[in-house]
């Protein structure tokens, strides 16, 4: 199962991800790095290479996603 998560440490990455639908599986911490898994990793980069290529969200589901996981990795400091 762990060869099928998709991690990244790019929150605003992992925000277009949430975004697009894709669900949380977890947290992991490194240090002072968090980051967070999703579910079905091959989806999950394609959706990060549509993000680098300037693909689109909605601004309200952006900022809520990013404010989420946010508050998400901050409960670790």
């Amino acid at each position: 199962m762990k060869d099928n998560l998709f991690d990244t440490s790019n929150l605003f990455i992992a925000s277009y991800l949430l975004a697009k639908g894709k669900i949380i599986k977890g947290k992991k911490q490194n240090r002072n790095l968090t980051s967070v898994l999703f579910d079905k990793k091959e989806e999950c980069e394609k959706l990060e290479l549509d993000y680098f290529n300037g693909g689109t969200i909605e601004a309200n589901k952006f900022a809520e996603s990013y404010l989420t996981l946010r508050k998400m990795v901050r409960r670790e400091e």
